[in-house]
């Protein structure tokens, strides 16, 4: 099912969701690093330790506020691990259905992006009933932009209960946490796109 929706964002009831098991704890570090200090073992048997294994991605969210861009990776999820669930996911509430498109940066796993979308079926459509933005550029410590005024445009929304593909633009404003509309002080003008796979979440349902 393809639908292609513009749709001006309603005020959501829905708290920020942020990434579980972002940041330390993720199990994403570098393994096998030799410690500062101490020389790899020397020999012809010497072997340089091995790259570490990173999460693959489901998806990539690209934001610029002011002009700034930054890309923020989704992560998929590893079977099994409650706390490496897939960042871009589907929920079932009853009729409704909640998107979350969860954002992290490589460089920082605590620098986050995240879109969320409430979807109602409708026979074989789907329609979007809110959506919300959510931008921690500096992580956990800074301030949190929300998305104000927002507009996103759906090329690609194909969805049903156990997961699907999401693809499209948004437009608004980046602005402080608390600000009513995009004119209020500190808003900055935001562009950008999304593009992922979903999974089905049964731990936030």
């Amino acid at each position: 099912m393809n639908n292609f929706l513009k749709l001006h964002a309603a005020p959501p009831a829905m708290a920020l969701l942020l990434l579980a098991g972002c940041g330390a704890g993720t199990g994403d570090d570098q393994a096998g690093a030799v410690p500062p200090g101490m020389n790899p073992p020397a020999g012809d048997t010497a072997r340089a330790p091995a790259p570490a294994s990173a999460r693959p991605t489901m998806g990539e969210i690209v934001t610029r506020v002011d002009g700034r861009e930054s890309s923020w990776q989704i992560l998929a999820g590893v079977p099994g691990d409650e706390l490496r669930r897939p960042s871009a996911s589907i929920a079932d509430h009853g009729p409704m259905m909640l998107l979350s498109l969860q954002g992290t940066s490589a460089e920082d796993r605590s620098r986050q992006a995240t879109l969320s979308a409430t979807l109602m079926s409708q026979g074989d459509d789907l329609t979007v009933t809110s959506q919300e933005m959510f931008i921690l550029p500096e992580g956990a410590r800074g301030p949190m932009l929300e998305g104000r005024e927002l507009e996103i445009e759906w090329s690609r929304l194909e969805l049903d209960r156990s997961g699907g593909q999401v693809e499209g633009r948004f437009t608004g404003f980046a602005c402080p946490s608390g600000s009513a509309t995009g004119s209020d002080e500190g808003c900055l003008p935001l562009e950008g796109s999304f593009r992922s796979e979903v999974g089905h979440d049964e731990v936030v349902q």
